[in-house]
């Protein structure tokens, strides 16, 4: 990891450090505090890796935590990846195939705090059809055991608009730095090495509409869009990175009386240039269909 990288990252360290100093500091008791807590899980059959020219059969097991009061939202998101073998496991060691059949595991996770700046100043930042604005920053650490053996390492902070609408709608412009793991680096394949990549322009924006069709339902989701960020281990650019993924979700749990505790729905996924792969590269586009469903405790 390169001077230049370690300062950026501690800076944003020191952002968010400093954001939770001050979120820390005490203050009259919030009363619109919320809490939720779930597993999930989805699933298809046609989710792609770059370089892999076959669709890819994959499980999502999900953890998730939700914390809303008056100063922010902290948001922690675990991912356990199981894919079929046609994307095979390599024990996570080498670039060279093992003669397993299994597929290979990921472990994806995600933490986000957002600090509202109404909340903290107790002046309103209200404008328009913006109904809040705050300081949103946290990270996405993934590792996967496949030939490609990732460790990504992403830090990011900038502003968030949260939007007057229905249910909820963020919007955060920010700046992002990663690093990763690749094992197939010049000068020489055979060997794998760390990966720092230049900084990105990034977004996110998240959703949450409530509806009813015979029962109480949501569409929800989340979309990024990621700046192209130099070259790669092996030498080769790289182009700006989308992704959708949204759902459609019913209550059913409402139909046994327990509302807002079982959701099931469909999904989709719309990648574009995955990991920041160029859109020639075989594998880096993905659209796939995804049964969703939701365990709140």
């Amino acid at each position: 990891m390169s001077l230049k990288f370690a300062i950026a990252k501690l800076f944003l360290a020191t952002l968010l450090c400093g954001a939770v100093v001050v979120a820390a500091a005490p203050r009259p008791a919030s009363a619109d505090g919320f809490t939720d807590a779930f597993v999930g899980y989805r699933g298809g059959t046609s989710y792609r890796e770059p370089t892999d020219p076959d669709a890819i059969a994959k499980t999502i097991l999900q953890f998730a935590y939700l914390h809303v009061n008056g100063l922010g939202t902290s948001f922690f998101n675990l991912d356990i990846l199981s894919s079929n073998g046609t994307d095979p496991a390599n024990n996570g060691k080498t670039a060279n195939p093992c003669s397993c059949t299994g597929g290979a595991q990921e472990l994806y996770a995600v933490f986000r705090h957002e600090f509202s700046l109404s909340g903290l100043t107790k002046h309103s930042f209200a404008f328009g059809p913006v109904r809040d604005v705050g300081i949103n920053g946290g990270f996405n650490y993934n590792s996967k055991q496949d030939n490609f053996t990732a460790r990504v390492q992403q830090w990011m902070v900038g502003p968030e608009f949260s939007f007057k609408v229905p249910g909820s709608f963020n919007v955060s412009l920010m700046y992002r730095i990663e690093h990763n793991h690749s094992a197939f680096c010049l000068p020489d394949f055979s060997t794998g090495c760390g990966v720092q990549f230049k900084p990105t322009f990034y977004s996110e924006s998240s959703w949450q509409f409530p509806f009813k069709v015979a029962v109480p339902a949501k569409f929800q989701g989340f979309f990024t869009y990621n700046s192209a960020k130099g070259l790669d281990g092996s030498g080769s650019p790289t182009a700006p990175e989308i992704l959708l993924e949204s759902a459609l979700m019913w209550d059913v749990g409402s139909l046994a009386g327990k509302k807002n505790s079982v959701y099931l729905g469909v999904g989709y996924q719309f990648w574009r240039n995955k990991y920041g792969s160029l859109p020639t590269v075989t594998g880096s586009q993905a659209s796939p269909l995804q049964l969703e469903a939701e365990f709140h405790l």
